[in-house]
């Protein structure tokens, strides 16, 4: 969020964000105390802490409960709300076996996406207090964010809500059988022992690979990434099935050969 969307949060609402650094993305509460320390001088002001579930850049990984509850308390302490990035919180809970609403009892407001791992072609929910949400959109309509004819949009929300979660482990055995292959067709490239959802990373360039020369040549061969963080991004949902992924693996691996096979001839 602190540099995605052109920096939208400095810009419209004036945030500056202390960028907090985890193993695979997930913070510590011993981290988010030292943190949340006075500043002696009353300059660095923190009012808001915010852990995101689960951590996309961090290879979809999951920020386990008791991990969660841990961080709340320090926030408590400190008088300091805590806001759950939730995008992709249902598949933290169909990995982790928590129940959302107890990932949502340990924050002060939430956010998670009807599309992504749920299928809805478009939406997302906020969760919070009734005047938070009430705030929220007052603010939405300032920024242009009103929308009137939204109900086609919003069964299909309904829908995503009530159907997805039931499929996500689906996703994820066909993100981890990916992985698998990806591991095997470029070694070194990643560990499919932490993939914990639908997201698989390849760091091609620990394997002497440009990103993006590797994503032009994926999507050449009809294998649709992108690329995130420098790693290589799949993911799967439900648009994929395990044939997809069955099809992907040996497109990778020859794309792959290829690329080594040039950069050998150079």
């Amino acid at each position: 969020m602190a540099t995605t969307e052109v920096s939208t949060s400095a810009i419209l609402s004036g945030i500056a964000f202390h960028r907090m650094v985890g193993e695979r993305g997930i913070l510590s509460a011993e981290q988010v105390a030292a943190t949340l320390q006075p500043d002696p001088y009353g300059v660095e002001v923190v009012d808001l802490l915010e852990v995101e579930n689960t951590h996309q850049v961090g290879g979809g990984s999951v920020v386990p409960i008791d991990d969660l509850r841990a961080i709340r308390k320090v926030g408590l302490e400190a008088n300091v709300p805590l806001y759950l990035d939730g995008a992709r919180i249902f598949n933290a809970s169909a990995a982790s076996g928590t129940p959302v609403a107890e990932y949502a009892g340990e924050v002060d407001a939430l956010m998670f996406c009807l599309s992504k791992g749920l299928g809805a072609p478009i939406g997302s929910v906020l969760c919070g207090s009734a005047a938070f949400v009430e705030d929220a959109r007052r603010t939405k309509i300032l920024i242009g964010g009103a929308w009137r004819q939204a109900g086609i949009m919003a069964a299909a929300g309904l829908i995503a809500l009530e159907e997805g979660p039931k499929r996500l482990p689906e996703d994820h055995a066909n993100a981890r059988r990916l992985a698998d292959g990806l591991a095997e067709g470029a070694p070194g490239s990643l560990d499919p022992t932490q993939v914990e959802t639908n997201m698989v990373f390849a760091d091609v360039a620990a394997i002497g690979l440009e990103p993006f020369d590797v994503l032009e040549r994926l999507r050449a061969a009809g294998l649709l990434a992108n690329v995130v963080a420098g790693k290589v991004r799949f993911l799967t949902h439900r648009d994929v099935d395990a044939g997809d992924v069955e099809r992907a693996i040996p497109v990778w691996r020859r794309v792959i050969d290829e690329a080594r096979h040039e950069r050998r001839g150079r």
